[in-house]
């Protein structure tokens, strides 16, 4: 993820000014790229938990 941002970010940068707006596609993918980064999914609880389950450390069940 950490590359994928830097990627975008870069690209971003590079774009210049006109990229920020909605019909352009660097827009797009750095929005997309950023959002998902936030995402639950990749939170550092998450990771524990991950690494925890790998490991065989019990866990309690995970409300939704």
């Amino acid at each position: 993820m950490q590359a994928a941002l830097s990627a975008v970010d870069a690209v971003f940068r590079l774009a210049g000014a006109g990229a920020v707006y909605a019909d352009q596609p660097v827009q797009r993918c750095f929005r997309d790229l950023h959002t998902f980064d936030t995402h639950t999914f990749l939170s550092a609880e998450a990771r524990t938990r991950y690494a925890k389950h790998l490991l065989g450390v019990p866990q309690p069940p995970q409300l939704l």
